[in-house]
């Protein structure tokens, strides 16, 4: 018994800061399926994040499955909603047991985004004897899946045991990710402990982007807070957060993202108005643009307008593509 009542103090603590935390997709980490006679199918997990009530229309992902709650009970107990921190069983309708495997989520709708390349901060154990090579295959243990991955480190580097490094884990299969969640990683037989990590960005694509640029968006992305995750990318040169993206990567509901968006100091820019860009560095980069239209009109005046490359070329700082 000794730790108990610290572990169970702690425990709650945690269940209390979910709890506080609105805003969120409802996420259900799915340990077994099963069928009942007369019920159907019943999943047993834990509720990572967000809200949900009996009837409500739920997502079984990354399978894609949408399925209804018929019930759901917890602590042996029928409840008519549940919420972060809590373990429960939910009898869903729209889906066989036989279709649900350990380690996929029930999460709302707008949560259901599958990803197989996940960029993430990995610290290797300390006293490990050797570093992880690149392109290694490692057991990514998250949340109750056991998936298969590569890890990819930047500029093919071995890593170093200790050390806190940004790296992309290539999964075999999907999962579904949210920047934040933290992992467990064990070797290829799934015998040796490796180390641990945290998701950064859980949409990551194969793009490759300058050193530079790279190690700015793992430093935003690793702070714990929303706010100051897309903050620190809003005024970093050439990263501007598609909102978008970062709703799905910190799994926001409309609301919680519309709420940033209007206490952030940001300006929405770009095609369809969906980057964020610190208010301050949006002026600086009119005012440069001004400056070099100005400068090419007296140098050009037979031209009709600056190329739009040149015109990039040109600003104060570096900005995305879009």
């Amino acid at each position: 018994g000794a730790g108990i009542p610290a572990l169970a103090a702690a425990l709650l603590a945690a269940r209390g800061g979910q709890a506080s935390d609105p805003g969120r997709h409802f996420r259900l980490a799915i340990h077994r399926a099963f069928s009942i006679t007369g019920a159907g199918t019943v999943v047993t997990g834990a509720v990572i994040a967000g809200h949900a009530a009996v009837g409500d229309s739920l997502t079984v992902s990354p399978l894609g499955r949408e399925v209804r709650v018929r019930g759901m009970q917890s602590g042996g107990r029928k409840r008519d909603a549940i919420g972060p921190g809590e373990r429960c069983a939910v009898n869903l309708t729209g889906i066989d047991a036989g279709e649900v495997r350990r380690g996929d989520w029930l999460v709302a709708p707008g949560g259901h985004a599958p990803t197989s390349r996940i960029e993430a901060g990995v610290t290797l154990l300390a006293g490990r004897p050797a570093p992880l090579r690149h392109d290694a295959r490692v057991h990514l243990h998250y949340g109750a899946a056991a998936l298969r991955a590569r890890v990819l480190v930047p500029r093919q580097r071995a890593l170093a045991p200790g050390t806190a490094t940004a790296v992309q884990l290539v999964l075999d299969g999907a999962t579904v990710a949210v920047s934040g969640d933290r992992f467990v990683l064990r070797d290829a037989s799934g015998r040796e402990l490796l180390g641990g990590g945290v998701v950064l960005d859980p949409l990551a694509t194969a793009q490759r982007r300058p050193p530079g640029l790279r190690a700015a968006r793992a430093q935003a992305m690793a702070r714990p807070d929303p706010a100051d995750k897309l903050l620190a990318l809003a005024r970093a040169p050439g990263i501007e957060a598609d909102t978008g993206w970062f709703a799905r990567a910190c799994n926001l509901t409309a609301q919680a993202m519309a709420g940033l968006l209007d206490g952030g100091g940001l300006v929405l820019a770009g095609k369809g108005s969906n980057l964020a860009i610190a208010a301050e560095r949006y002026g600086k980069l009119g005012d440069s643009l001004i400056a070099a239209l100005e400068h090419y009109h007296r140098e050009n005046p037979g031209e009709g307008g600056m190329p739009r490359r040149l015109a990039r070329n040109l600003l104060a700082e570096p900005v995305s593509t879009d």
